[in-house]
């Protein structure tokens, strides 16, 4: 995942906060309840997947990724399926668990690639 798409989940968590703006079955919802696209300009909650478009676009495939393999490894067939059978406070925590995996490993990138390694040539000693 990049820095970009890390940011872009930050945001998406951040969105559907407040329970009031996350929401079930859909990828976003108007006042009204009715069913939108996540960037409906009158959507006023999300899904799980609809903030991470609302935030970040449809082809954040890392994100995706992520939250799905974290849902698998809940037990749940599909990314839907865990944010439409569990509670806002159970999505909330994915989303962080994700984030934090994500912050881990782009700080381990991060160091891996400041780090450099001197490689000189010396004899390499003979063994009798």
């Amino acid at each position: 995942m990049t820095a970009d798409e890390l940011q872009a989940m930050k945001r998406a968590r951040a969105l559907i906060t407040d329970p009031e703006h996350w929401t079930q079955d859909a990828f976003a919802r108007d006042k009204a309840g009715t069913r939108l696209t996540a960037h409906d300009p009158s959507a006023v909650s999300w899904c799980m997947a609809g903030a991470v478009i609302k935030c970040g676009g449809a082809r954040m495939y890392a994100p995706f990724e992520a939250l799905r393999a974290m849902a698998t490894e809940k037990g749940y067939e599909r990314l839907p399926v865990f944010n439409d059978y569990s509670d806002h406070a159970t999505v909330l925590a994915a989303f962080d668990e994700v984030i934090a995996r994500a912050e881990v490993l782009l700080e381990a990138e991060a160091v891996l690639s400041t780090d450099s390694v001197e490689i000189t040539e010396e004899p390499v000693p003979a063994y009798t």
